[in-house]
């Protein structure tokens, strides 16, 4: 369980504060909704397999 903290905790410091900087400095370039749901559970499963 700490592995999958761990994970989570440095993809929010890196991929999701990059992606939160990025929008600020121009949300034009936004993802529409459903796609970055689509992602963001394809980044929690792989997560999951990495602890497996």
């Amino acid at each position: 369980m700490q592995e999958r903290e761990n994970a989570v905790e440095h993809w929010l410091q890196t991929e999701v504060a990059a992606t939160y900087d990025a929008y600020k400095a121009d949300p034009t370039k936004a993802k529409p909704l459903d796609e970055v749901w689509k992602r963001l559970e394809a980044r929690m499963e792989e997560i999951d397999r990495e602890e497996d």
